[in-house]
């Protein structure tokens, strides 16, 4: 056999090699697609993938270092399609994402194994590399962090916690409602192992936390709000709903909070129990500062609560536009709450939010709403504005407080109260909440002391 024709079968064996490359490189890309779509969600924990990537991008870029042929192209396309598909990938069209960044990785793969070339390119899939495992490895430090900041809160933080049992369930408007008969017990465990609390939730066949020694009958007072309203970490005859039974036997009361309600949720749940007959004498809104956040629907809490309503206001009344995820306003939109669901770095850069005009005014309006709803029946409507052990913005409750005044909305802030309640008695504020920030039972028996209070001067 000649040279010349050793160096002809030679280059049809490198093409066939080639083509060979290709095609194992391209199905290669499928099962890692599969990976993030769900396929091995059940089998493989969040920890076992940050594993599996992190020892795929050193390989990578070792191998690329190394010149190591054409497992070294294998190597960071593959790295390409877990970190970029995963941070990138839109939520409501994962596939189409995983389909694109397959065409092109292909199309950049195939004509560099068919003819060696483009030598550049090389370079630049070394860059990128670079710079994921780069991301990669702030993200796993910064999850480190967020661990040891957590445990170095003292024995008195939260470790974990359990739900068993369901006392919720999705609602086709508002994030959630309680499910009625529903039932949990619930507990919490602090940093050294002991036990926080370990109660039991029920509901009742309305829909309400349950209410010990409610009346079958008499003028019905209904609570809305999230975990303070609803009682997390109270059995039911802790909750504020019960409290405020106990002081007025002759009403009673329903509590229509659920754990991570806000006002928006409120102004839903009210309208549909005033549509369905009820007609209460008093509707109580008790607000804390995360309800801002939980109103006006920032990147990050899109991102972690998809499902959240969105309202707006038009002419003063507040709008239901429907879920927040699918009412964002453009793509670019969609891509940044996307990236601020997957990135600790992101959340922690660009997720301090602080609520602006905008914010406390959509409050102010949704406020307005309720209260107008329940005046339609002749009833009355209190905004209660709740202390907390670490408030996150003050400033802009002082402001929220002064603007529903403004509007004439009734609004009892027991900050005042609790401030000077402290003063008085020289009791350490810590006492009154727990571990996880949420109130034992006997910062709810004072707030529903005052409550009842100031709806006896108010001549309800």
């Amino acid at each position: 056999m000649t040279s010349e024709m050793r160096l002809r079968n030679q280059s049809v064996g490198n093409t066939r090699l080639r083509i060979l490359r290709c095609v194992f490189l391209v199905l290669l890309q499928w099962p890692l697609a599969a990976l993030l779509l769900g396929a091995a969600g059940e089998i493989l924990t969040r920890t076992d993938l940050i594993g599996l990537v992190a020892v795929f991008s050193g390989a990578a870029l070792w191998l690329l270092g190394s010149r190591g042929g054409w497992l070294s192209w294998l190597l960071p396309f593959g790295l390409w399609l877990v970190i970029g598909g995963s941070f990138l990938g839109l939520r409501a069209a994962p596939l189409l994402v995983f389909v694109s960044v397959s065409l092109v990785l292909s199309a950049i793969s195939i004509p560099v194994q068919l003819t060696g070339r483009w030598e550049w390119l090389r370079g630049l899939v070394l860059l990128t590399g670079t710079l994921f495992l780069l991301w990669l490895t702030a993200e796993l430090v910064f999850m480190g962090l967020e661990s040891r900041r957590s445990a170095g809160n003292g024995a008195k933080a939260i470790r974990g916690g359990t739900l068993q049992g369901q006392i919720e369930m999705p609602d086709r408007e508002a994030l959630a409602q309680l499910l009625p008969t529903g039932y949990a017990k619930a507990r919490k465990v602090r940093q050294d192992g002991t036990q926080a609390f370990d109660v039991e939730y029920r509901i009742d066949q309305w829909g309400s936390r349950a209410v010990p020694n409610r009346p079958d009958s008499g003028p019905s007072w209904v609570l809305f709000g999230g975990s303070f309203a609803f009682g997390e970490g109270l059995e039911d005859d802790e909750t504020l709903a019960y409290h405020l039974q106990s002081h007025d036997s002759g009403k009673q009361v329903f509590a229509f909070g659920f754990r991570s309600g806000g006002a928006a949720d409120a102004l839903i749940h009210l309208k549909r129990k005033i549509a369905s007959g009820l007609e209460p004498e008093l509707a109580i809104y008790f607000f804390i500062d995360d309800h801002f956040r939980r109103t006006a629907l920032p990147p990050w809490t899109v991102a972690a609560q998809p499902t959240r309503p969105r309202f707006v206001l038009r002419d003063g009344e507040p709008i239901l536009l429907g879920r927040a995820d699918e009412t964002l306003p453009s793509r670019l939109a969609r891509i940044w709450v996307n990236l601020m669901g997957r990135s600790r770095i992101l959340q922690r850069v660009a997720g301090t939010w602080v609520p602006d005009d905008t914010a406390i005014e959509l409050v102010v309006g949704i406020a307005r709403a309720m209260q107008k709803q329940v005046r339609s029946g002749s009833g009355s409507f209190l905004f209660v504005i709740l202390p907390q052990l670490k408030p996150g913005f003050p400033e802009q409750v002082d402001v929220l407080a002064a603007r529903l005044r403004e509007d004439g909305i009734w609004v009892a802030d027991i900050r005042q109260d609790f401030s000077e309640h402290l003063d008085r008695t020289g009791e350490p504020l810590e006492s009154y909440y727990f571990a996880d920030l949420h109130p034992r039972q006997e910062y709810t028996a004072l707030v529903a002391k005052w409550i009842i209070e100031m709806v006896r001067d108010h001549g309800e």
